[in-house]
């Protein structure tokens, strides 16, 4: 019987890929071929390939993601999925209104042990969170440059050879890419629009999570 996972980012360009690359080295070790994994982005172009920072982190650990290609999250995908693993509460949120069945909070067990977990926020207290919810072998890989201490946890959350792991991010050269393809594909934005006078309410709608796509502050009208 099939099971399938799908990782929810933003652009599915960095994290959700090495995520997807990462679960789909484990598990071809594993011989555990009734898992399906994929990726979207809950703000995806279709057919971009991973940003070069990740392809070459991923590369570290011995994962090609090479040929991964891009592509928007849709119902169709949530439909299909078992388990859903997304980044931000809106993308939970946005999954949920697709059709996902489960969607939960850092600290909620999800509804069976997993063969990975991700972490994007710079929180070390969920290391341990993470490791609880894994299968034996599995692997909690971090994904920020930067995350708070990690505290200590009882060796039987790591004994059965779970694995902790960091990758990186994006850089600037990635940034330049994009802005080189971004008129080819061309990118279509979701925005929304401000005044100058609503910085305050537009900081405090983006902090909040209120923001679909990107907000943009208006300076003055030509």
């Amino acid at each position: 019987m099939k099971y399938n996972v799908l990782f929810i980012c933003t652009g599915n360009t960095c994290r959700s890929p090495m995520a997807e690359g990462l679960l789909k080295h484990h598990t071809a070790l594993e011989r555990l071929d009734h898992i399906q994994i994929t990726s979207a982005g809950t703000a995806a172009i279709t057919g971009l390939t991973a940003t070069n920072n990740a392809i070459r982190a991923s590369a570290e650990h011995g994962i090609d993601i090479s040929s991964h290609r891009s592509k928007p999250l849709t119902a169709g995908l949530v439909r299909e999925a078992d388990l859903i693993l997304t980044m931000e509460r809106q993308q939970a949120a946005f999954a949920r209104e697709l059709g996902a069945v489960w969607a939960g909070a850092a600290g909620d067990a999800p509804p069976r042990s997993l063969d990975a977990a991700i972490i994007f926020a710079p929180v070390g207290e969920l290391v341990p969170e993470a490791l609880k919810r894994l299968k034996k072998g599995g692997v909690v890989v971090c994904a920020g440059i930067h995350m708070s201490d990690i505290p200590a946890f009882p060796y039987a959350d790591l004994w059965g050879e779970r694995r902790i792991c960091s990758v990186a991010n994006l850089t600037r050269e990635d940034g330049y890419r994009l802005l080189e393809i971004a008129p080819q594909v061309p990118v279509r934005t979701q925005v929304q629009v401000f005044d100058l006078a609503d910085t305050a309410v537009a900081l405090n709608a983006l902090r909040d999570g209120r923001i679909q796509g990107a907000a943009v502050v208006r300076v003055a009208e030509r």
